[in-house]
């Protein structure tokens, strides 16, 4: 059993593109179809076999990770790496040195395939581990949150939702658009956003299972829940 620590703890979040150089090596599609289209043809293609178009892990690629971290004596520190001021390599070398320097509890919310998607990344950016560093790649303690909540495969956003209590009323969910289109149309800032987002209700989510396994008491869970509104 992971043993948890509400003194410092770290809520990890992913987000990613289609990796559109593979769709059309794998695809052998033309060179003269743009991203939109060579994207549409692998999310049709994924539709038609599995009835939802959320693409494998080794056909995505990291456009951002998110860490969102709490100490007792500290509060939150929020840490984005993303694309495009980042390439994917530079983003996973970034997002390892911060976690090696992380001691606490680190938790994320598996929605089907982070921790294979991690590693299929790492293994094609070509990252072994730094001098004194781990690459980053999940440690057994790592806290599955779905798994936690036992609602493994259930998104996060509907969770949040659908948990009475769980969200302040001062906080408000951005618009669930899709975070591919915002990338094709240059609405970088936005699609940030949605990423620090699933990282802040990923903490939300942490915040419950802590107040529920009786690590923190409820006045614990109110003034941290208020202190996670005011990052969005």
């Amino acid at each position: 059993m992971i043993k948890m620590r509400a003194d410092s703890c770290l809520s990890f979040a992913v987000q990613t593109l289609p990796d559109i150089a593979a769709l059309r090596r794998l695809y052998a599609l033309p060179h003269d179809l743009s991203d939109f289209e060579v994207a549409e043809y692998a999310f049709q293609r994924q539709r038609v076999k599995t009835g939802h178009a959320d693409l494998p892990a080794h056909l995505c690629q990291i456009r951002q990770i998110v860490l969102l971290a709490y100490a007792a004596e500290g509060g939150f520190t929020l840490q984005s790496f993303a694309a495009p001021a980042l390439s994917e390599s530079l983003i996973l070398q970034k997002a390892s040195q911060a976690l090696g320097c992380f001691k606490g509890q680190v938790s994320y919310w598996d929605e089907g395939g982070l921790l294979p998607l991690l590693r299929c990344r790492v293994h094609a950016q070509v990252l072994g581990p730094q001098a004194g560093q781990e690459p980053l790649l999940p440690r057994q303690d790592w806290l599955d949150l779905a798994q936690a909540c036992g609602v493994a495969g259930i998104n996060l956003r509907e969770f949040s939702i659908a948990m009475p209590g769980l969200l302040p009323d001062s906080f408000v969910l951005a618009p669930n658009d899709d975070p591919w289109r915002l990338w094709l149309a240059r609405k970088y800032d936005t699609d940030l956003i949605l990423g620090v987002q699933v990282a802040v209700l990923s903490h939300y989510a942490l915040l419950r299972h802590q107040l529920v396994m009786g690590c923190i008491d409820t006045e614990q869970y109110q003034t941290r829940g208020q202190q996670l509104a005011r990052l969005i």
